[in-house]
């Protein structure tokens, strides 16, 4: 059943009534009345505000739990007094809300709560609104940050996740500006059904405890930020914040653009391009200038004036710091590289060797019996019962004896040579090229092995980075890689074979990673047979091999992964987390 909007699909854009004007009023004193009091208050169907933490119950997915001993202010903002800071969850369904999206709308919401209201209550607010949206933080599953901000944080993971099923605003309003909820409240339901999603009702809300006491664990929902909400004992103008603010904000378009490098060349071209002190055209000349263009001018680092760029003062400070501290940004986007895969059902404890048993232990063997008085390096829980049972079956006795003690073994972990196989088509432009560029910086970061990268598009096939284990040439190599052109895998593949047979390589592992069907031969006027071709060229030499596509493509996916002997994974998107969790999967299985 569709859930009515808060304003019955009037939304922000267009005229509230005196009636609905009257409503605003008197629900905006309901809620002082409710936040006073500690408790959460509902607005419309979707949405719950309080100045405490707001969790959802599995067993409820529609019930919001009010933390009563969790003030949001405190634990997120590290403030000193409690009830300072208002915490607003929207509701939707589970999908990625575009945070920027969200942004442009909750600001003309507030530019319209200022004409409606703020003018005539005398608060003496400057026009636009930027006061009031300079204390409002937004998250989304996509990012967030200060409404009046860059919206360029927000970026981690476990955060985005955690904020898949509702719209997040931490507010600090007085009293008087409550209305303005009401006007944010609605102008989000629309913007999430513009975007083509379906707001959601809360059924309930109810108040529990366990905010402050350690049995709620809320570091999902942390991150830096550019907010002006912090205490006063994290003061957001001192300078430790800005440059936090400034190394997130570096680390996110070196993440996205490909290196700091990069984002330091293209830094320096805009600075460039303006002054005249580069050759003209060097910003036009350097790959996915206009997306780039477009991406930094949206955060407020450049501007534009009759077809000429500069930096502003914002942005020429982001480019000296990106200058002067390198290698600060470089080591913080390889931690981020190195542990991009591991969540926190994948940690354990650090000290033990994983869950898993048989001989998919990485590091460990098969399971094996324990001569009498060796040292029991770690018990097999599993086998040791096992072994019991079946001895008990066959030859009766005592229900556990020294003889049935299964335990793990270490094993030396076998080096591979890993060769990623790149498709670099114009299919492949932009998130998916990168995603591949990442599983390649994080392969180098996270094993011990040798990294190779070919790459192939027109008709072609290129090593781009022969086996190494230096970061600096990967990065050099995969700088170079741009999407272009047509698909030709046969020839990628022999390539990819030849390559590997004369690179005296150890326990090589072809790693194939596109997104289309080839459409270059190599052998006769068929492209798809000629691949298939070279992927039994790659079974007779006994390469190990492993495929990743796209699901469209799945047939003739799995006729090149039976040819070829490879295993397959057959992903709806090319993206990091996928690449790397695969990547993961391959390096952990024995060779075969």
């Amino acid at each position: 059943m569709k859930v009515e909007s808060t304003f019955g699909g009037l939304g922000i854009s267009g005229q509230f009534s005196d009636r609905q004007l009257d409503a605003i009023r008197e629900g905006s004193r309901d809620v002082a009345g409710a936040i006073t009091r500690g408790l959460g208050a509902r607005l419309g169907h979707t949405t719950v505000a309080s100045a405490r933490l707001h969790t959802i119950s599995p067993a409820r997915p529609g019930e919001v739990q009010v933390v009563m001993d969790g003030d949001a202010g405190q634990i997120f903002y590290r403030r000193e007094r409690p009830g300072e800071i208002l915490h607003v969850d929207i509701f939707h369904q589970v999908a990625e809300v575009d945070h920027r999206g969200m942004g442009r709308a909750l600001l003309k919401a507030v530019d319209r709560y200022c004409r409606d209201f703020a003018w005539s209550d005398g608060m003496g607010m400057p026009p636009g609104g930027r006061r009031l949206a300079d204390h409002v933080d937004l998250q989304t599953g996509t990012g967030g940050g200060r409404l009046s901000g860059s919206l360029a944080y927000g970026r981690r993971e476990s955060l985005r996740r955690a904020h898949l099923n509702h719209v997040h605003l931490a507010l600090k309003l007085q009293d008087t500006q409550l209305p303005l909820l009401f006007y944010m409240v609605a102008a989000a339901e629309e913007e999430i059904e513009r975007q083509g999603h379906d707001i959601r009702k809360v059924e309930a809300v109810r108040c529990v405890r366990g905010g402050q006491r350690g049995e709620a664990d809320f570091t999902p929902y942390t991150s830096h930020s550019d907010s002006f909400l912090l205490g006063r004992d994290s003061p957001p103008a001192d300078l430790q914040v800005q440059r936090q603010v400034q190394l997130q904000t570096a680390m996110d378009l070196s993440d996205d653009i490909g290196s700091v490098a990069e984002l330091e060349e293209f830094l320096e071209a805009v600075k460039g391009e303006h002054g005249r002190t580069s050759p003209p055209g060097r910003l036009k000349r350097l790959p996915n200038s206009g997306r780039w263009l477009e991406r930094l001018e949206a955060l407020g680092l450049i501007v534009s004036d009759r077809r000429e760029y500069r930096l502003t003062d914002e942005g020429s400070r982001l480019y000296e710091y990106v200058r002067t501290h390198r290698r600060e940004i470089e080591l913080g986007l390889r931690k981020l590289l190195r542990r991009m895969t591991i969540s926190p059902a994948e940690l354990g404890d650090p000290g033990r060797p994983p869950v898993q048993v048989w001989d998919r232990r990485p590091g460990y063997s098969l399971a094996a019996p324990v001569p009498e008085r060796a040292w029991l390096p770690s018990l097999a829980v599993p086998e040791t019962m096992i072994a019991a049972t079946v001895r008990r079956l066959t030859e009766g006795g005592a229900r556990l004896c020294r003889e049935d003690v299964r335990a793990y073994r270490r094993r030396k972990a076998e080096k591979l040579d890993i060769c990623l196989l790149i498709d670099a088509s114009a299919s492949m432009a932009g998130a998916r090229l990168r995603a591949a560029r990442h599983l390649a910086q994080h392969l180098l970061l996270s094993r011990r092995d040798r990294l190779a990268v070919i790459a192939f598009q027109e008709r072609d096939a290129t090593v781009q980075v022969p086996f190494t284990r230096s970061y600096g040439r990967i990065e050099v190599g995969l700088k170079n890689v741009r999407a272009q052109g047509l698909t030709p895998l046969a020839t990628a593949l022999v390539t990819a074979t030849d390559y590997l047979e004369h690179a005296r390589t150890r326990r090589p592992l072809l790693l194939l990673i596109t997104d289309g069907i080839p459409t270059v031969p190599k052998w006769t006027m068929n492209s798809l047979a000629d691949a298939v071709e070279a992927a039994r060229l790659v079974a007779r030499r006994k390469i190990r091999f492993a495929c990743i596509g796209l699901e469209p493509n799945r047939r003739f996916l799995e006729e090149l992964a039976r040819e070829g002997r490879a295993s397959l994974h057959v992903v709806e998107e090319i993206q990091r987390e996928r690449l790397a969790e695969i990547a993961r999967q391959e390096t952990a299985v024995p060779g075969r």
